[in-house]
C-alpha cells in the first residue's frame, strides 16, 4: 500500500501539471530546453517502440551520462537503450559522442519526463522498457510508481547518497522506504553511500563500484588538436575546468598572479555551462571565445573553452589542470578525466561529491588538493616552470561489463531476452544458470581403473613422451648456492602443490628464513622474469596461484626457473620453492617432494596421452627425497612408490573464515583440479552445499557468468562461495558479492614434517 506522503507527492504534482508547463516555455527562453522537444518533458512521443528489448537508461547531466557511455557500450547489440538526461548541454554531448562509439543505431536520446503522474505514465506505457536502469541519485516517485504499475524492475546504479539527502529523506522515512524498497538491486558507489540507503530502508544494496572510475579517456578530433598545438607552441599554459559563476573573480586573480612570472602564460577557462562564456569573457577583460571561432594568438593570454564536448581536446592541449567548483561553490567537479589523460590536476578543499576517487588519487599522487588561493597559485607555478605531463590515472576494471551483465539478467527473467542477448553482454559467451558438470573434463580413460583398451592402444606414443621426458630432466641446469626445494607432481593437473607450498613457506618464514617462490604462473601473460606484486598485477599477467603465493612471500614468475632463481638471489633469497617444475632441468634441486592427491592418486597409471602423467611414478619418485599424500589414499597410490620412500601424510581443512558459513546455505564454485575436493570439504565443516558448480582447472570467469551465480544464489537464498584461487580470478568489482573459504594443510606427524624440512633446508645439493 502506498505511504500517505507517496500519494500526496503525487497529488501535488499533478496539481502543478500547469505552472511546470509555464516554467518549461520560461527555460526555453533561459537556453535551458529546446522548444521543439517540450513534448518529451511530458512523456509525448510519436516515434514507435523498436521490436527486441529495450532498456530506459536516465542520467541527470553531463557527468552522469559520460560515466553511462561504457555501460552502453557494454551492452549487448540487440538491446535498444532510450537515454534520458534532463539538461541540453547533455543532448548537445550526447548526439556527438554517442556517433563517436557508434552507438546512435542503438541508443536514442530523450529528455526525461517530469516527475508528474500522467507525463511519466505516457512515457513508461509509450516505451515499454524491459528494465528501467537510474544513474547516482535520481529518485522520482512518480516515475518509479509507474514504472512498478507496469511491472518494470528499477535498478539504481553508480548510486550516491549524500549526508544532506539523508536527513532530506528521513523527514519523510515511510516515502523513503517505500520508494527504495521497491529497487530490484541498488549498486552503490561506495561503503559509506550503501549505509546511508541501506537507513533509509533500501534491502539489496551493494558495492561492486564507481563507473565514473571506468570511463574511456575523451575523444579528441586529431586535426583540430594539431592545429591548435602549433599554435599554442611551447607556452606555459594552464586550464580552469568546470568553473561556475562563483569561481571566476577566483581564477581572474591567479592569472592575473601567474602572468607576473611567466610573461608568455596561456589561461584557458571552460565554464561548466558553456552559455556563460560571453560572462566569463567579459570578467576576463574581454577575451577570446572558442564558440564564436575565435583563436588567441601571441598576445593573448586568455582563451575562454565554452564549447560543448571539446573537453577531450583541452585536456590534451593544457597539461596543468585546476577542476572548478571546489573553494566557493563547493562538491566539486569530475578530476578523473583530466587525470586519465595525464594532466596534473589540482581542487580545492571542497570535494566532498567526490570523496572516495579523491582519497585514491591523492594516494596515488595524481591529484593535488591545495587549500587555499595561494596554495593554487604555488602549485600551478611550479607546475608551470615544470611543463611535463604526469602518469595517467585510470582506477577503471570490469564494471560496465559487470553492471550489462545484471541488466541483462534482469531484462531476462522480466521479459524474452534471445542467446544472441546474453552472449554479447562484455563480450562474454552465454553460460547454463546451473552447470552441473565441468565444461573441460581429463579423458575418461585417464581415471583410475578406466578404459585399459584406449590406454593400451596409445601406449607407443606414451613410450615416446617417457622417453623425451627422461632425457629434459637428464640435463642439468643452474646450481643455484642455496637449497632448492620443489614441490610437484608425477601428472598434470591439480594435485594440492600450491596448498603445500604456501605450508611451507609460513614454516620456514616462522624459522627466519628469507624464501622466494618461483613459480611458471600459469594463464599469466606476462613474459620474462616478474616479481610479483598482487597490488600491481593482476590475474591476466601473472596468473591466480602466483597472486596467492605473492601474498605470503616474494615470488617470482617465469618459464626459464634458472632466470627467476638469480633474480631472486638478487634479491636476497636464502631458500628457493618451487611451485611444480619437478620435470623441468633449468634449476638443479637440492630436495624434491611428490605431492599426490589421494582423491585421484595417478589416474591410470599412464603417461600422456594414454594417461594423466608426464612421465613413469617410478621415474619420478626416483628423483625425489619423499612424498607427501593429501587425503586418503583411495586409489592404491601408495603401492606404486618406490619401497623405502618416505611419505608423510596430510588432509585439507577450512580456513576460519568457514566458521560464520556453519549451518548456512550456500552456492559452491570452484575452477581448481578437484572442485570435488571443496565442496566435500564444505560439507564435512558443516556447510549445505544447496548447489554445487565445477568449472574446469584455472577458469576465467566472464562476467555473465559471475552474475548467473550471483542470481541463482539468491533464489536458492544462498551465499556464493568459492576458493581463494578462484576468487583470484573475480574481477575487483564483483568480489564484495562473494565469500571465500582458504583451505590448509593438517599434518599427521608434525614431527616428522620438520625432520624432512630441516633435511631439505642442510642436505647437500643433488649431483
Amino acid at each position: 500500500m502506498r505511504p500517505l506522503s507517496a500519494v500526496a507527492w503525487s497529488a501535488i504534482a499533478s496539481a502543478a501539471g500547469p505552472v511546470l508547463r509555464l516554467t518549461l516555455r520560461r527555460r526555453v527562453s533561459n537556453g535551458k530546453e529546446i522548444l521543439a522537444r517540450l513534448d518529451e518533458r511530458r512523456g509525448i512521443d510519436a516515434t514507435p517502440r523498436p521490436a527486441g528489448p529495450v532498456l530506459w537508461l536516465h542520467a541527470a547531466s553531463v557527468g552522469e551520462a559520460v560515466s553511462a557511455l561504457p555501460l552502453l557500450s557494454a551492452l549487448p547489440k540487440n538491446v535498444f537503450t532510450v537515454f534520458t538526461t534532463g539538461t541540453v548541454t547533455s543532448a548537445r554531448l550526447l548526439e556527438t559522442r554517442l556517433k563517436t562509439l557508434g552507438l546512435q543505431d542503438r541508443v536514442t536520446h530523450r529528455f526525461v519526463p517530469l516527475d508528474v503522474p500522467a507525463w511519466a505514465g505516457r512515457f513508461v506505457k509509450h516505451w515499454r522498457p524491459d528494465a528501467a536502469c537510474f544513474l547516482e541519485s535520481e529518485l522520482w516517485p512518480n516515475i518509479f510508481a509507474a514504472c512498478r504499475r507496469q511491472k518494470i524492475p528499477l535498478v539504481l546504479v553508480n548510486a550516491r547518497m549524500s549526508g544532506k539527502s539523508v536527513r532530506t529523506w528521513r523527514r519523510v522515512p515511510r516515502l523513503a522506504r517505500h520508494v527504495l524498497g521497491g529497487f530490484a538491486w541498488i549498486a552503490a558507489q561506495s561503503e559509506a553511500d550503501a549505509a546511508r540507503f541501506r537507513s533509509l530502508g533500501a534491502t539489496r544494496v551493494d558495492v561492486p563500484g564507481n563507473l565514473k572510475f571506468a570511463a574511456p579517456g575523451l575523444p579528441v578530433d586529431r586535426a583540430e588538436f594539431l592545429r591548435l598545438s602549433a599554435l599554442m607552441g611551447d607556452r606555459p599554459r594552464w586550464l580552469a575546468a568546470s568553473t561556475h559563476p562563483a569561481d571566476d573573480a577566483l581564477v581572474a586573480r591567479v592569472h592575473k598572479a601567474l602572468l607576473a612570472r611567466h610573461p608568455s602564460l596561456l589561461t584557458a577557462i571552460a565554464p561548466r555551462h558553456p552559455e556563460r562564456g560571453a560572462a566569463v569573457a567579459a570578467a576576463m577583460g574581454g577575451a577570446k571565445r572558442r564558440s564564436l571561432a575565435e583563436d588567441f594568438s601571441a598576445q593573448d593570454h586568455v582563451w575562454v573553452a565554452d564549447t560543448v564536448g571539446e573537453m577531450g581536446l583541452l585536456y590534451r592541449l593544457f597539461p596543468n589542470v585546476f577542476m572548478g567548483k571546489s573553494f566557493f561553490a563547493g562538491g566539486g567537479q569530475n578530476f578523473l578525466e583530466p587525470a586519465r589523460l595525464g594532466c596534473a590536476v589540482a581542487t580545492g578543499p571542497r570535494t566532498q561529491n567526490f570523496a572516495q576517487a579523491r582519497d585514491l588519487a591523492v594516494s596515488a599522487g595524481a591529484l593535488t588538493v591545495v587549500q587555499s588561493e595561494e596554495g593554487l597559485i604555488a602549485w600551478l607555478d611550479a607546475r608551470l616552470a615544470d611543463g611535463a605531463r604526469v602518469p595517467s590515472f585510470a582506477p577503471s576494471g570490469d564494471l560496465p561489463a559487470i553492471l550489462a551483465a545484471r541488466l541483462v539478467g534482469l531484462m531476462k527473467a522480466t521479459g524474452p531476452v534471445s542467446q544472441e542477448m546474453t552472449a554479447g553482454v562484455g563480450g562474454s559467451r552465454p553460460v547454463s544458470a546451473a552447470p552441473e558438470k565441468p565444461r573441460a573434463q581429463k579423458p575418461f580413460f585417464w581415471h583410475h581403473g578406466r578404459g585399459r583398451l584406449l590406454g593400451a592402444a596409445l601406449s607407443p606414443v606414451s613410450n615416446m613422451v617417457a622417453a623425451s621426458t627422461a632425457r629434459r630432466v637428464a640435463r642439468r641446469g643452474f646450481r643455484a648456492p642455496v637449497p632448492v626445494i620443489c614441490c610437484g607432481n608425477a601428472g598434470v593437473g591439480g594435485a594440492g602443490k600450491t596448498t603445500l607450498v604456501l605450508d611451507f613457506c609460513a614454516r620456514l618464514r616462522a624459522q627466519g628464513k628469507n624464501v622466494h617462490v618461483l613459480t611458471r604462473g600459469y594463464g599469466g601473460s606476462a613474459r620474462g622474469v616478474v616479481r610479483v606484486d598482487p597490488l600491481a598485477h593482476g590475474v591476466g599477467q601473472v596468473g591466480d596461484e602466483a597472486l596467492l603465493l605473492a601474498a605470503v612471500s616474494p615470488t617470482w614468475k617465469a618459464a626459464d626457473r634458472a632466470a627467476a632463481a638469480a633474480a631472486a638471489l638478487a634479491a636476497g633469497a636464502t631458500i628457493l620453492l618451487m611451485d611444480d617444475g619437478l620435470q623441468n632441468p633449468g634449476l638443479v634441486k637440492t630436495a624434491s617432494l611428490l605431492v599426490i592427491d589421494g582423491g585421484y592418486g595417478f589416474g591410470n597409471g599412464r603417461v600422456l596421452p594414454a594417461g594423466p602423467l608426464r612421465e613413469p611414478v617410478q621415474a619420478a619418485a626416483a628423483r625425489c627425497m619423499g612424498a607427501v599424500l593429501i587425503g586418503a589414499d583411495d586409489t592404491g597410490a601408495l603401492a606404486s612408490l618406490p619401497p623405502g620412500l618416505p611419505v608423510l601424510f596430510a588432509s585439507l581443512v577450512p580456513g576460519a573464515d568457514i566458521l560464520p558459513l556453519i549451518g548456512k546455505r550456500v552456492l559452491a564454485f570452484a575452477g581448481i583440479g578437484r572442485p570435488g575436493k571443496f565442496f566435500a570439504m564444505l560439507r564435512g565443516a558443516g556447510v549445505v552445499v544447496a548447489r554445487e558448480h565445477p568449472f574446469p582447472d584455472h577458469h576465467v570467469f566472464s562476467a555473465a557468468e559471475l552474475v548467473n551465480l550471483l542470481e541463482l544464489a539468491r533464489d536458492l537464498d544462498a551465499v556464493a562461495v568459492t576458493t581463494p584461487k578462484d576468487f583470484a580470478r573475480i574481477p575487483v568489482p564483483l568480489k564484495p558479492s562473494f565469500r571465500v573459504v582458504g583451505v590448509s594443510l593438517a599434518w599427521e606427524d608434525e614431527t616428522a614434517l620438520k625432520n624432512l624440512l630441516d633435511r631439505a633446508c642442510t642436505m647437500p645439493r643433488v649431483a
